[in-house]
């Protein structure tokens, strides 16, 4: 099976838009049928129980498979349009030869060998319906034009290769009614493949469309996510300073408490002490009508330098932080 995918396969690379790949693969997939049905052609000749009149030669038998599998080994070297049309002449090239060789070797012709003959060459015109997309529609409307002419000279050809049906046919009243047949058929299959192309065309439009919708949708997910990691890079930043502030922020508090607990300590210590001393002072002068008021002021002016040397003390340190915090903050 992996054989047969890469004979299916062969040719197709990435840089082909999928129309052209699926060109590719179809033509592979005809070739591939055509030389399986001649291969079942010839060795159903060879039978001798089933007494079929043998049209296939050996050497029919070797130029049909070189002609059917040419396509195969075209595509490998990226030639998708000459093997489609290779395909395409080369499939009814190659019934127009087999049939016309088989009745110049025969002297009366049956009408069911013109008629075989016809069926062929109808098989044969649906093929580039199946090969050729917009993009190719030149070379479709050749193989068209190709195929069109064959059914409508069919006739005439034969006749100017000296096999047609008024000189070497069985005369028959159906003949006439079979050429009718086979134009309405090459119309039918024409016609009906036609419709079936452009379906196909349609929806690939349809297909591309969706496709393009669903990049641009993409396209603006992807956006949308570089915007969030722009955010989210953003908001780790500010959670990073965040935290950095909140740190700054409980050191300040932390020294701040100490200075706190610093000032206490001074209030209760060196700021109480004279107040204290003061109120002692003040007792005494109301227990003690007969004081030394000298002394007495002289003792009050101790304790209120005393005082007046904290807070002047206080007031430079205050200032000293004050001055650091404005600092700090520039």
């Amino acid at each position: 099976m992996s054989i047969l995918n890469k004979i299916i396969y062969s040719g197709i690379q990435d840089s082909f838009y999928f129309q052209r790949k699926r060109g590719v693969i179809i033509a592979n997939y005809i070739s591939l049928l055509l030389s399986s049905l001649i291969l079942l052609a010839y060795t159903v000749d060879l039978i001798p129980l089933l007494n079929i009149e043998r049209l296939l030669s050996t050497g029919d038998l070797f130029k049909g498979l070189f002609i059917f599998l040419t396509p195969v080994l075209i595509n490998r070297f990226s030639l998708t349009t000459l093997s489609r049309m290779w395909l395409c002449v080369g499939s009814m090239g190659f019934f127009w030869f087999v049939f016309v060789d088989h009745m110049m070797g025969l002297e009366v012709v049956e009408s069911s060998v013109y008629d075989s003959l016809r069926i062929y060459l109808l098989a044969t015109s649906a093929i580039p319906f199946l090969l050729f997309d917009k993009g190719s529609w030149p070379f479709f409307l050749i193989i068209i034009l190709l195929t069109f002419l064959s059914h409508l000279f069919f006739d005439n050809i034969l006749n100017m290769l000296g096999v047609g049906h008024s000189q070497k046919g069985v005369p028959g009243a159906d003949y006439l009614s079979m050429k009718l047949r086979a134009v309405v058929g090459y119309i039918v299959i024409g016609g009906g493949s036609f419709i079936f192309q452009l379906i196909i065309y349609q929806n690939d439009q349809a297909n591309i469309k969706i496709l393009g919708e669903l990049n641009d949708k993409s396209e603006e997910i992807e956006k949308d996510n570089q915007e969030l990691l722009v955010t989210k890079d953003l908001l780790n930043e500010i959670n990073q300073n965040l935290e950095q502030i909140v740190n700054k922020k409980t050191v300040d508090v932390v020294l701040q408490n100490k200075e706190l607990f610093k000032y206490a300590h001074i209030n209760a210590h060196h700021v109480r002490g004279p107040l204290a001393r003061l109120l002692g002072l003040l007792q005494l002068t109301d227990m003690d009508k007969n004081v030394d008021y000298p002394v007495f002021l002289t003792m009050v002016e101790k304790e209120v330098r005393e005082i007046d040397d904290v807070l002047q003390e206080l007031s430079e340190d205050l200032k000293k932080k004050k001055n650091h915090v404005s600092k700090g903050s520039i």
